[in-house]
C-alpha cells in the first residue's frame, strides 16, 4: 500500500472526510478546468507531498475552514484534483515520495501554526556563530529567485500570482461592451519594492534537513531553535536599525494559498503569502518592508550578540549540541 493511500484510509471513515460534499462542490465550481495536464500533475504531486509532511492527529483536530492548517482541507484538495482527472477521463498517476511519515519530533508546538518557537535549518559551521555571537544574515527577497538554489528554497518572492476561471470574471470595456474571457484570469500581487527577509520554520521536522541543501547539494546538518521569539525579534530589529532605520519590521507565520482557488476573505500578500506547494516547510518569516521608496540591495550581516540564553543548536536527531535545550 502506498504512503498516500495509507494516510487516506486512516481517515476515510471519519465523518469529516466528506468526499461526496467535496465532489459536489467541485462540480459546481470546476476551478481546474483550464489548467494543462502538466499543471494538473504538478498540483497533485504538490498536494500529496504536503499530505505526507502535514497530516497528523493535531491537524485532524483543526476544522477544514482553517484552510492549510487542517488535514481535511488538504484531503479535500486531493479529492477535487482527482475529480478533475476523472472529468478528463484520465487516471491519476501514482506518485512516489521517499519521505517518511512518522518523524517523532523531540518537541512540538502547542498547536499547528502556533509559532511558539522557530527553527533555522542550515549547516553547523554557520549556525554555531549564529548561536554564540548572534551572526545573522538577512537576504533581499529577490535573491530567492535563483535557479542555483534547491527546489525548497527558490521562489519568486516579489509576486504571488493566483487565478480565477474566466467564466467567473466579467470584463467591461469603456463603451459598456462585455469582453469575453478565454481561459483563466491571472491576478498578480507584486510587492511595491524589494524587501529583506530572514526565513525559519515553526516546527522541527527531521525530514526537512535533506531538502535545505547548500550550493554543493549537501543537506543541512544542524539547526538553531529559537525558544524566545519575542526577545529574538527585539534583538533582530535593534541590530538592523542602523541599516534599515526607516523600514517596517514585522514577523509572522507564512500563510499558504491555493493559487487556483483563493479562500473567501483570504488576502494574498507578496511578503507573507506563499503558494501551497511550499506548505510542508511551515515557514516563519522576519521581514523588513521599505516605507520611503528604498529597495533591498545586497545581503546584510547583523550582530545580535550571543543567543545562547534564548536558543539552542540541535543535531538532525533532535539532540541539543549547545545553548538552551528547551522552552
Amino acid at each position: 500500500m502506498s504512503v498516500i493511500k495509507s494516510l487516506v484510509e486512516q481517515r476515510i471513515g471519519d465523518k469529516r472526510y466528506d468526499e461526496e460534499l467535496w465532489r459536489f462542490e467541485y462540480r459546481r465550481f470546476r476551478y481546474l478546468k483550464n489548467i494543462s495536464g502538466a499543471e494538473l500533475h504538478a498540483r497533485l504531486r504538490a498536494i500529496e507531498f504536503n499530505l505526507i509532511y502535514l497530516l497528523s492527529a493535531a491537524r485532524d483536530a483543526v476544522p477544514e475552514a482553517a484552510a492549510f492548517i487542517s488535514s481535511w482541507w488538504w484531503l479535500k484538495k486531493r479529492v477535487q484534483t482527482i475529480a478533475e482527472y476523472e472529468t478528463r477521463h484520465l487516471t491519476p498517476p501514482i506518485l512516489s515520495c521517499e519521505a517518511s511519515v512518522t518523524t517523532h519530533p523531540p518537541f512540538i508546538p502547542k498547536h499547528p501554526n502556533a509559532s511558539t518557537f522557530a527553527v533555522r535549518y542550515g549547516e553547523r559551521w554557520w549556525l554555531e556563530p549564529m548561536l554564540h555571537q548572534g551572526k545573522v544574515r538577512i537576504a533581499p527577497a529577490s535573491s530567492y529567485d535563483d535557479e542555483a538554489l534547491a527546489d525548497a528554497q527558490k521562489d519568486n518572492e516579489l509576486s504571488k500570482p493566483h487565478y480565477s476561471p474566466g467564466r467567473q470574471v466579467q470584463i467591461t470595456a469603456e463603451d459598456g461592451r462585455v469582453i469575453p474571457v478565454i481561459g483563466d484570469v491571472e491576478y498578480v500581487r507584486p510587492t511595491r519594492a524589494n524587501y529583506y527577509v530572514l526565513c525559519a520554520a515553526n516546527e522541527f521536522d527531521s525530514r526537512l534537513f535533506e531538502l535545505f541543501t547548500n550550493a554543493a547539494g549537501a543537506p543541512a546538518d544542524a539547526c538553531v531553535v529559537i525558544w524566545d521569539m519575542d526577545t529574538f525579534a527585539e534583538r533582530l530589529e535593534r541590530a538592523a536599525r542602523s541599516e534599515l532605520e526607516s523600514w517596517f519590521f514585522h514577523h509572522n507565520p507564512v500563510q499558504y494559498f491555493d493559487p487556483r482557488h483563493i479562500e473567501p476573505r483570504q488576502h494574498v500578500d507578496a511578503g507573507m503569502s506563499k503558494d501551497f506547494a511550499y506548505a510542508y516547510q511551515r515557514e516563519y518569516r522576519f521581514l523588513w518592508m521599505p516605507l520611503k521608496g528604498e529597495a533591498a540591495q545586497a545581503h546584510i550581516s547583523l550582530d545580535l550578540g550571543s543567543l545562547a540564553d534564548i536558543a539552542g543548536l540541535f543535531a538532525t536527531d533532535g539532540s541539543c549540541i549547545a545553548g538552551r535545550a528547551s522552552a
